[in-house]
Parts: C-alpha cells; structure tokens; sequence
C-alpha cells in the first residue's frame, strides 16, 4: 500500500497541493511522512533534499554520518557542476527513485524536432547541450534523438 501511494506521488497528473496538504497530517517525525517528503522532492526536482531526507531515515546507519558529509559538501560546492551533470544526475535519480520511463516524453520529441527544423536540420553540440538542459535530461538522449530525425530524414 506504501508503495502505491508514494508511486501516486511521483505522477505528474497529481496536484502537489493536495499531497503536500495530505503529509503535513502526519507528524514530522513519522517515517511515513519522510518518504512522502522525500518522493514530493524527486518530483520537484530536489534530489539534494531527497538524499537529504533519506540520510536523515538512516540515522542507525553507519554510513550514514559519511554520506550525510559528503551531502553537505556537495551542497556547498553545488556551482561547480556543470548542467549536463546535473542533468544526467537527476535523470539517473528518477530512474532509480520512480522507475519512471526512460523515453522522452511527447513534448520532448517535439522541442527537439522544432529545433532541429529551424536550424536547417544542423544541431551543434552546443545547441544539443542548450536544448538538453532546457529539457532537463542528459545530452546523450537529445544527440540519439537527433540522430535519429538524421537518419529517417536521409531514408525518405
């Protein structure tokens, strides 16, 4: 039943209002309450308090003072990623916390392939990078999409 309703959480369709409304019902110690937390962050596209959020579950872990250090240094030091590792950072997070889908969405497709279109079929790397970190995923997909739209335009 956990499962379900923090898989609810992480559909887009469903408001965040309504939820955030929902969890602040639970006290702020419970651990129901934290995974919500931590589900609502992954969908609004904190993976920093999510990892947060998860240290602070784990506190009879070990680990989790390191990892909790190495979270606070990643924090301090947030500026110095580039935008395609965060990009790619936070596409491996979904992945990993919602098993979301790994294809781009229908509007992705269509960002893309407008792009493509007004710059006469031609996409720098650069260009590629700009789309991708307007998008919000790694490089790579919106090179093998590109790729892609070559190879079908060169068949026709």
């Amino acid at each position: 039943m956990e499962f379900v309703l923090l898989t609810e959480i992480l559909v887009e369709s469903n408001p965040l209002d309504e939820i955030k409304a929902a969890i602040a019902k639970y006290p702020v110690d419970h651990v129901f309450r934290k995974k919500c937390e931590m589900a609502v962050a992954v969908r609004e596209e904190r993976p920093f308090d999510a990892i947060r959020i998860a240290v602070e579950l784990n506190k009879g872990n070990a680990v989790a003072g390191f990892i909790a250090e190495q979270i606070e240094r990643a924090f301090q030091s947030r500026n110095s990623l580039q935008d395609s590792d965060r990009a790619y950072f936070l596409q491996k997070f979904r992945r990993q916390a919602g098993g979301r889908n790994r294809n781009l969405k229908d509007a992705d497709h269509a960002y893309i392939q407008e792009e493509y279109n007004r710059n006469n079929r031609k996409l720098t790397i650069n260009q590629k990078r700009e789309i991708a970190e307007h998008l919000g995923i790694h490089e790579s997909k919106v090179h093998k999409y590109v790729n892609n739209l070559r190879d079908i335009s060169r068949k026709l």
